[in-house]
């Protein structure tokens, strides 16, 4: 949105940023946002889909790997500085997991789950 008060014009971006650096004119604004990583809802969602595996009916080591990501993600998530790509492989994986699930239903809400934390961190949904 522009809007011009006298010689000023005010620019204002109502979305996500994180570490641009903005320049008009000669007025420029350093403006960083934080990671967009909420480590208590990856928790949280890593939880659910830790009890739900028995029901997703997942193999003995299906469900160990599984739930090793999930710990490896909570971890990853609660760093200063989360490592984005290693996040993405990691939810990337549970999502392949969950996609050859017998429990279509609810595999595929975990599934649509994990694309909306993939997106609120800025990554594509999908995984990779």
């Amino acid at each position: 949105i522009a809007r011009t008060r006298g010689s000023a014009t005010t620019y204002t971006s109502n979305a996500t940023v994180t570490g641009t650096n903005v320049a008009v004119g000669d007025s420029a604004k350093q403006l960083r946002g934080t990671q967009g990583i909420d480590a208590d809802s990856l928790r949280t969602l890593m939880k659910a889909i830790s009890e739900a595996l028995p029901a997703l009916r997942r193999d003995a080591q299906q469900q160990a790997e599984a739930e090793s990501t999930a710990r490896e993600i909570v971890a990853e998530a609660r760093q200063s500085s989360p490592d984005r790509s290693r996040l993405q492989r990691a939810l990337g994986g549970l999502r392949r997991v969950l996609a050859s699930s017998a429990q279509q239903a609810l595999a595929a809400v975990l599934r649509a789950l994990i694309d909306h934390e993939l997106t609120r961190i800025g990554l594509p949904p999908g995984g990779e």
